[in-house]
């Protein structure tokens, strides 16, 4: 079961994605927002004008399980739409293409921060998507996908359902939701769910996951027919074979994954990740005794990619195993150079140094290992051998105190592992430092890059402009067709991106006013008519909107005093 994991660092991209995709983070440009005078009279006309993209898109490469180049495609149609149909006073057709263009600006943007591992600031993006169209099957897929990364089993499977009832001819939808109950331990529901993305649309994703769902399921044979319908329909190819061993790794089926690595690397030698994943295979299938043959394959992998986190990793671990402490060190040390913001190879460097008797470097390790873990379960609750091995150090240093609370957080880790296991012996949580390093998890919060975050977010500053300008758009609109009502929430989201864009204040003050929510209307006038003393129109509103408060409030005191 250790090297399952293992070979999962690969797999993950197929929880969700067709791993061969090419990836990144999409970029925008950035948009002129613009001022949409909210009409004052009750015949009204508004002047909408179009505001057209100032430069070329461009895809900056990160990563992430989506390229993005078409959904960037499709926003600049959406906007251009939008602001064709304005200037042709066609609204409805407006308002129809400005959410076009926020539900798909939100959900770009979502995919941008829970491809970099950010899912606070993903959620709520995802959240106010759906808000805006609770009918999109995309969006919803979207955000499952995030809630399976950031560890929520639960909320993604509710997410697929709910797509999967909302579009069942969807096969995506289905695949999608048969993926996240293989992760549920669900095999048969996901074999049903499985079977009906396969019905609609018999492509390569499918086909891995059915197949996959069968080896969950101990129908090898239903697994094999499915593998050999592949190979005649796609080809007999090292990466068909590549991919046909990592389901069944991911099954510990670790003989037959074997032979289908061996296969992929005699058709492609050269294969990145075959070597790594053979070597795996070996230590999944047999352990120590295969120490020697794992170890060559790591060695052949990181020669055709020298910087294969995975494989220097492993090869730490044999040699901390074999007690060549400074072969050890070499390649951890090089690991998390490459991955510093992965939890387990500090793990693995607390534990050699605790080897090594040197309990500084075991204990800075194992602290920046507690600090980078997000998801507590991760690695089969590794963190709690973490805070166990740090108490052990700090009662050793002549600190008691801070010795015992690392017991108590370790104690308490204990307990939730037991209930998690319905009272089961915790197993490997209780013993050494699991194989499965780095294990890119896909079930748990992955560590955040701090300049792929910054690349996010800087996508995120250019299109908020438009994002602004869209919701503004939207709120003249339902202003003009007397929803006062929704044009107040439509300008108040406005304000979240664009809270200095000119006229916001007046436009959400009056829309608040002319419907009747006058303690709404309140901050935004008082804003507009601190900037604007001479308008009386909008210091009417205000003095009103104040008498209307002030007579509320009145009103509710004597009702209270009766």
């Amino acid at each position: 079961m250790r090297c399952a994991l293992l070979i999962a660092a690969i797999y993950t991209g197929l929880i969700m994605e067709d791993p061969s995709t090419d990836v990144g983070v999409s970029e925008l440009p950035t948009i002129a927002p613009a001022w949409k005078p909210l009409p004052r009279n009750g015949n009204p006309h508004v002047s909408l004008l179009l505001f057209l993209f100032l430069v070329a898109f461009s895809v900056v490469p990160a990563r992430a399980f989506q390229d993005g180049r078409p959904a960037v495609a499709e926003l600049q149609q959406d906007y251009d739409a939008a602001q064709k149909a304005q200037s042709q006073g066609n609204l409805p057709q407006a308002a129809t293409y400005s959410s076009l263009f926020l539900v798909r600006a939100l959900d770009l943007l979502a995919t941008n921060f829970t491809n970099v591992g950010d899912y606070g600031q993903a959620t709520p993006l995802f959240d106010e998507g759906l808000l805006l169209d609770p009918g999109d099957v995309e969006t919803r897929l979207d955000y499952a996908q995030e809630s399976v990364a950031a560890g929520d089993l639960e909320k993604a499977r509710q997410l697929a359902e709910e797509a999967v009832e909302k579009a069942p001819q969807d096969a995506s939808a289905h695949l999608a939701l048969g993926r996240i109950l293989l992760l549920l331990k669900d095999d048969l529901e996901a074999k049903k769910q499985l079977e009906a993305a396969v019905a609609l649309d018999p492509n390569y994703p499918d086909g891995l996951a059915l197949a996959r769902a069968d080896l969950a399921l101990k129908q090898e044979q239903d697994a094999s027919t499915v593998f050999s319908e592949m190979l005649k329909g796609f080809g007999d190819t090292a990466q068909l074979n590549m991919d046909i061993g990592l389901q069944y790794a991911e099954t510990d089926h670790s003989e037959q994954a074997a032979e289908e690595f061996k296969k992929a690397i005699a058709e492609d030698d050269k294969l990145p990740g075959a070597h790594y994943s053979l070597g795996a295979a070996y230590l999944q299938n047999m352990g120590e005794m295969n120490f020697s043959k794992a170890a060559a394959e790591f060695r052949k992998e990181l020669e055709i990619s020298p910087n294969d986190v995975l494989s220097h990793s492993q090869l730490g671990y044999i040699a901390m195993k074999q007690h060549n402490f400074p072969e050890a060190e070499k390649e951890l040390l090089r690991a998390g150079a490459l991955a510093p913001q992965d939890p387990d190879i500090d793990f693995m460097l607390g534990q050699l140094y605790l080897e090594m008797n040197q309990p500084v470097k075991a204990e800075a390790a194992l602290r920046r290992s507690i600090e980078l873990t997000g998801d507590l379960s991760r690695n089969n609750y590794q963190v709690q051998r973490a805070h166990y091995l740090l108490a052990r150090i700090l009662m050793q240093a002549g600190k008691p105190d801070e010795a015992r609370k690392q017991i108590q957080i370790s104690n308490e880790l204990l307990r939730q592992i037991d209930e998690a296991k319905q009272g089961e012996p915790a197993g490997a949580a209780h013993g050494e430092a699991p194989l499965e390093l780095p294990a890119n998890n896909k079930t748990g919060p992955a560590a955040t890059d701090p300049r792929e975050l910054q690349r996010a977010v800087a996508v995120k500053d250019k299109i908020a402009p438009a994002i602004a300008d869209s919701y503004n758009n939207l709120g003249v609109i339902a202003a003009i067709n007397k929803d006062y009502a929704q044009a107040t929430v439509y300008f108040q989201d406005t304000a979240k991106w664009a809270p200095g864009l000119e006229g916001l204040d007046l436009n959400w003050g009056r829309a608040a006013f002319l419907g009747g929510q006058y303690e709404q209307a309140i901050p935004p006038l008082e804003r507009y008519v601190k900037s604007h003393p001479a308008d009386e129109s909008a210091r009417s509103m205000l003095a009103e909107s104040l008498d209307r408060k002030r007579q509320a409030g009145h009103n509710h005191r004597q009702g209270s005093s009766k």
